[in-house]
């Protein structure tokens, strides 16, 4: 995607992605994206005090989902998920397996991260990352695979 929105990408801090995060299990929350600003795992760590989450903070901002194209307008990207289900992208993902109170936990979180850079006096530093290159029927395990479910 050549436009991610119809405004300038320079006007465009960071995206932050929540995509499945419908069923926090153990409190695991993961921060993908987390290597796209230097300030972000400092970032992560100080709103995850005292510990609301078993974070995991990696990884850089290619990734099957929407913040991938953002990144690729170089804009730092986190995507927030909590993880692998046994009914991911499968039919039997319904909604009264939704886990709302974690969900407002993430969502409260992600509010949190907003807000904060909302606050920032300057700019966050871009960390860049070559594009992985696609190999025939591999499947990269940090994050869903192909159009998401909402749960």
């Amino acid at each position: 995607m050549q436009h991610p929105v119809p405004q300038p990408v320079d006007s465009i801090y960071a995206m932050l992605n929540m995509d499945m995060v419908g069923r926090l299990r153990g409190a695991r929350l993961l921060a993908l994206g987390a290597a796209t600003a230097k300030e972000f795992p400092a970032l992560l760590d100080s709103l995850n005090t005292p510990a609301r989450f078993d974070l995991r903070a990696s990884g850089d901002g290619w990734g099957p989902s929407d913040h991938a194209a953002f990144f690729a307008a170089r804009r730092p990207v986190l995507h927030f998920f909590t993880d692998l289900h046994e009914d991911y992208h499968r039919s039997t993902d319904d909604s009264d397996k939704i886990n709302a109170a974690g969900l407002a936990q993430v969502a409260q979180f992600v509010a949190d991260v907003a807000w904060t850079l909302a606050n920032r006096p300057g700019p966050l530093t871009f960390v860049d990352a070559p594009r992985p290159q696609a190999t025939a029927g591999a499947v990269r395990a940090t994050g869903p695979t192909s159009a998401p479910s909402r749960t």
